[in-house]
């Protein structure tokens, strides 16, 4: 597939434009920069721009298009080309690689402004905090992620740039566990005319992202320690699963974060130092953070190796078998026992993997029995899933979900089987297909998509139409015939998994299944 990135064609995704160098319904340029064929539109919500996966020769890439109706806005401009700029000077994995900004021009003669950079494979904090159904990270994981992101801030800020606008939606969580640090459209410069300027009281353009943003950058004199306070207000929505303004007290015009989470006093003073109300009270630049942060490993990790050995036992059932929702299960021992605090490991299977990280209290419980979660054996799933082979995993998954309800003779799943369907079942196999999809696949992705098309519990065609199109199963306004599917990469968001008999709808589920995995908490 190839598409025309001309806001004004009438037919951007017209089918004979695969293999040819003009689009087939406007006329405009298909290869851009002789060298990048548009593939998918990605989003077009983001506030300067449309995002589409480009390709160059095969290798995916991201193009970011100014939107037209801000062509005329020349502050919009400079801005979106600025991130070019800026991503071109930093060097490093925690930031994307720019291939650099042009100018395309339609075949009416508009001119669109393009900039092309790496794709990153992964979800942003934002989107994968609501994967993990918004349970607090770790101790420890914050100390990583903490740890990383001074790494990519001390490159910015040495090369005499500060980011601004810091948040969970704009850093991505790369399959590796490695974090990126995106959006450098709102970076400035923190050179002699811009600080002159400051010191002669002089505006400098708002960049505001509730919740994040501190005072001083409201006011239109963002510093580099600006950085750092959105640094910490993210790390408050990271540690407590909540968006900081959920704590914010604004009858007494105070911020008390800390009465909602129970990580450990000397994690919480750090963090309340990078938000301190003025600059000046922050550190003032990344040695002094890293400084810290090597302080606070030391001190989590003495307490986690000062706990008895029952306790340790403890929280190597709860995690070692990855199931995070098993916790829920867990009865309280005779025993007068209390809560422990502590770090907890990243839980990862493979390189592939999105991390999914445990939660940073376990109760000081043993379980009286353990539920056995291995009825049916997983393997050939996740190998299959693990190698990206969509259509045997579309099966393989089928033939598990048969077999878990006993189903296997009848080769198909009614209403009281799907009903009856135990939920520890159905959140492992979602588990499995949004890992190694990295969040693309998966029941809880389609039911994301069905509630946001407006999908309902009585659902309508013109319900069921939406949700076809969002997710690939109808084209052209028809559903798709059996061997039409795309079990490829390139399929969109929520196409997979089918995994229905070829004579029925996968959309006719989606009443019955959707229910069910709300019903679970599978997200």
């Amino acid at each position: 597939m190839s598409l025309c990135i001309n806001p004004i064609c009438p037919k951007p995704d017209h089918p004979n434009n695969t293999n040819n160098r003009h689009c087939q319904s406007c006329g405009s340029e298909l290869l851009l920069e002789e060298r990048y064929r548009v593939m998918q539109l990605l989003s077009d919500n983001s506030g300067f721009g449309k995002i589409y996966i480009a390709e160059e020769q095969g290798t995916p890439k991201i193009l970011k298009v100014l939107k037209e109706h801000l062509n005329n806005n020349t502050k919009a401009v400079e801005l979106f080309q600025k991130e070019a700029k800026v991503l071109a000077q930093l060097k490093h994995p925690g930031i994307p690689k720019v291939d650099g900004y042009f100018p395309y021009q339609t075949r009416n003669g508009l001119i669109l402004h393009c900039i092309v950079m790496e794709k990153i494979e992964g979800l942003n904090l934002e989107e994968w905090l609501k994967q993990q159904g918004n349970h607090p990270i770790s101790e420890q994981q914050a100390i990583a992620w903490l740890k990383q992101l001074i790494e990519i801030l001390d490159l910015v800020h040495d090369k005499q740039y500060f980011h601004r606008d810091i948040k969970p939606a704009n850093i991505m969580l790369r399959s590796d566990g490695q974090l990126v640090l995106i959006d450098f459209g709102t970076a400035r410069e923190s050179t002699y005319t811009y600080l002159a300027k400051l010191g002669a009281g002089n505006k400098i353009t708002a960049v505001v992202s509730a919740g994040y943003t501190p005072t001083e950058q409201m006011n239109f004199q963002a510093v580099p320690q600006s950085d750092f306070f959105a640094l910490g207000r993210t790390f408050v929505h990271l540690l407590t699963g909540k968006h900081p303004l959920k704590f914010y007290d604004a009858h007494n015009d105070v911020f008390r974060w800390r009465d909602a989470t129970n990580i450990s006093p000397i994690l919480a003073d750090f963090i309340d130092n990078l938000m301190a109300q003025k600059p000046g009270d922050r550190p003032q630049n990344t040695q002094v953070i890293f400084k810290r942060i090597k302080e606070l490993a030391q001190k989590l990790g003495k307490r986690k190796s000062n706990l008895p050995l029952g306790i340790a036992a403890g929280i190597l059932l709860v995690l070692g078998g990855g199931m995070g929702f098993w916790a829920s299960q867990l009865k309280e021992s005779s025993v007068n026992q209390e809560n422990v605090n502590l770090p907890s490991p990243v839980v990862t299977s493979s390189p592939n993997s999105i991390p999914n990280v445990a939660r940073n209290t376990v109760p000081l419980i043993l379980p009286t029995s353990i539920p056995n979660l291995n009825r049916v054996e997983y393997t050939q799933l996740e190998n299959l899933l693990k190698s990206e082979r969509w259509k045997e995993a579309d099966a393989e998954t089928r033939n598990v979900m048969l077999k878990v309800a006993n189903r296997e003779q009848e080769g198909f799943l009614d209403i009281q089987s799907i009903g009856q369907f135990p939920c520890e079942e159905l959140r492992k196999i979602n588990q499995l297909w949004v890992k190694y999809s990295q969040g693309k696949f998966g029941f809880s992705v389609q039911e994301s998509i069905w509630k946001s098309v407006g999908g309902s519990s009585n659902p309508d065609n013109e319900m069921y139409n939406r949700f076809g199109d969002r997710v690939g199963w109808r084209v052209n306004q028809r559903w798709l015939k059996s061997d039409r599917y795309n079990f490829t990469n390139n399929a969109p968001s929520g196409h997979l998994p089918l995994m229905f008999n070829e004579n029925k709808l996968p959309s006719n589920r989606l009443s019955v299944l959707g229910p069910k995995v709300a019903k679970c908490g599978i997200r």
